[in-house]
């Protein structure tokens, strides 16, 4: 009986003093103009951290876009945006939202037309994209006409080195 009481209470105390081992947070801006690119990026003084992108929107009301993914391009330094948490009681994000980015170069993955009006989703966990420290991921929009652009993100944050990490 006092194994089974000791074994429950090391359960519990496991179970209570487990950390959530995935955190989530997104970012998302609108802008009147013919291009519009938005920024996850992960400083290179990151803690216990990388990041894995989840998804990626994009709004072209007027007309048609072309949308690039883009890997590890230079460093963001404008424009900071609001990072908003999934979950409140959640730490404050590490990876930091930029709009109206200028970050630049990079890895493009293909790029994507949205013919006509309407809304592109990107499920970017089937790519895995992983961001570790020091490293970003943008979206980048281009159209013809003057319009109104809408680009939201979504990410995960997550310690690699858990034992039930996602990596």
């Amino acid at each position: 009986m006092r194994r089974r009481f000791a074994l429950l209470l090391l359960i519990a105390s496991l179970a209570c003093g487990q950390e959530r081992l995935k955190k989530t947070y997104s970012g998302g801006y609108q802008v009147t103009g013919t291009s519009a690119k938005a920024t996850v990026q992960l400083p290179s003084t990151a803690t216990a951290v990388n990041v894995r992108l989840i998804s990626a929107n994009v709004t072209c009301p007027d007309g048609t876009c072309t949308i690039t993914l883009i890997r590890n391009g230079t460093t963001a330094t404008a424009t900071a945006g609001t990072v908003v948490k999934s979950r409140t009681g959640e730490p404050a994000a590490q990876a930091g939202f930029y709009t109206a980015s200028n970050s630049s170069g990079g890895t493009s993955l293909p790029v994507q037309p949205l013919p006509g009006t309407g809304i592109l989703g990107f499920d970017l966990l089937s790519l895995d994209i992983v961001v570790l420290p020091g490293e970003n991921f943008s979206v980048a929009v281009a159209t013809g006409t003057s319009q109104q652009i809408t680009v939201n993100c979504s990410w995960e944050e997550y310690n690699p080195s858990a034992a039930n990490s996602p990596r």
